[in-house]
């Protein structure tokens, strides 16, 4: 469920930043900065932080957007239970729950109503 899709997310994005770790810094020219012996110079730095800044962002962004999605994913699941009962419950048929998902429902249901 839920925690597939964010498990997927943030592995993919682990292998995203070491790969552009291993890449090294890029300027904003595209070019891979290089080590001369004396170290990047402050401008480079203060590039490669930039990037690295907006890179952070941009995953977070994406990181936010999955989890929403995921969530969006599980109310609706829960929809559906819920009008199925509903359903059952008015033509006279037992639904069965099992007390875990019972549970969780009760938790979603709780932070749905706090949103």
């Amino acid at each position: 469920g839920i925690e597939v899709v964010l498990r997927e997310a943030e592995s993919s994005q682990s292998e995203k930043a070491c790969d552009a770790a291993e890449e090294g810094p890029r300027l904003s020219s595209g070019q891979t900065a290089e080590a001369d012996g004396s170290g990047f110079s402050e401008e480079m730095k203060r590039e490669a932080r930039e990037n690295l800044a907006k890179v952070l962002q941009e995953k977070q962004k994406e990181l936010l957007r999955l989890k929403l999605q995921a969530k969006e994913k599980e109310l609706s699941q829960l929809r559906s239970r819920f009008q199925e009962r509903k359903v059952a419950a008015a033509s006279g048929t037992a639904v069965k729950t099992d007390p875990s998902k019972a549970a969780s429902e009760a938790r979603i249901e709780e932070s749905r109503n706090r949103l």
